[in-house]
């Protein structure tokens, strides 16, 4: 089964439980179908890749497309703060609707993460200059790191960029301090470790 399938598989699978169990944490329906858009979208960058100086165009498209959208995967990951819904005094007592919630939580975590790491191979393979490569894979954590922040302290959504362009930046601008900063390094270095730990595991 291909790999893609399988993230494809996962997550029909996690919208059909998220139906069938009681949740306080459905919202992470909606996180993961943003998250699974832009999965999707990286599939197809492949095959829009130019031959010629005509397919620039529809090529630069379709990847704005999958930038402006590319945060949602990783920005689940930052839904793991919702754990401090439950106090967790397991010394006390086994309490099995808090740990059904942590498994439905923390199974769309790891399948967010799923998605990650094929973008990030189909990015990898994408480009075949080493220090191109490189500089790509960088410029992906930023601007995915950049995106978590805009949306998990600021509030925006993606559409929000084209239909408030000079409201987002105005804010973000504005947003932005020492610790923004240091909070956007810590989300890259988290990007950074995982793909160093899955390259560690699967040469790419």
């Amino acid at each position: 089964m291909y790999s893609r399938n399988i993230g494809r598989l996962c997550f029909v699978l996690y919208l059909m439980v998220s139906f069938i169990i009681p949740t306080h944490y459905l919202f992470m329906v909606q996180n993961l179908i943003l998250a699974f858009i832009p999965y999707e979208i990286s599939q197809l960058l492949p095959l829009f890749k130019p031959h010629s100086r005509r397919e620039w165009p529809l090529f630069l498209m379709v990847s704005l497309v999958f930038i402006l959208l590319a945060p949602n995967i990783f920005y689940v990951v930052t839904d793991l703060i919702h754990f401090n819904l439950y106090p967790f005094d397991f010394l006390k007592k086994l309490i099995l609707t808090e740990w059904i919630d942590f498994t439905y939580l923390l199974a769309g975590v790891m399948l967010s993460l799923y998605f990650y790491i094929q973008v990030i191979f189909t990015l990898y393979r994408l480009v075949s200059d080493r220090l191109l490569r490189g500089c790509t894979m960088f410029m992906f954590m930023v601007l995915t790191s950049a995106g978590i922040f805009i949306g998990r302290f600021l509030r925006f959504h993606s559409v929000h960029i084209l239909t408030h362009p000079l409201q987002v930046v105005v804010d973000t601008l504005n947003a932005v301090n020492k610790d923004a900063i240091v909070w956007m390094a810590l989300i890259t270095g988290l990007q950074a470790l995982l793909i160093l730990m899955v390259k560690g595991v699967r040469k790419i």
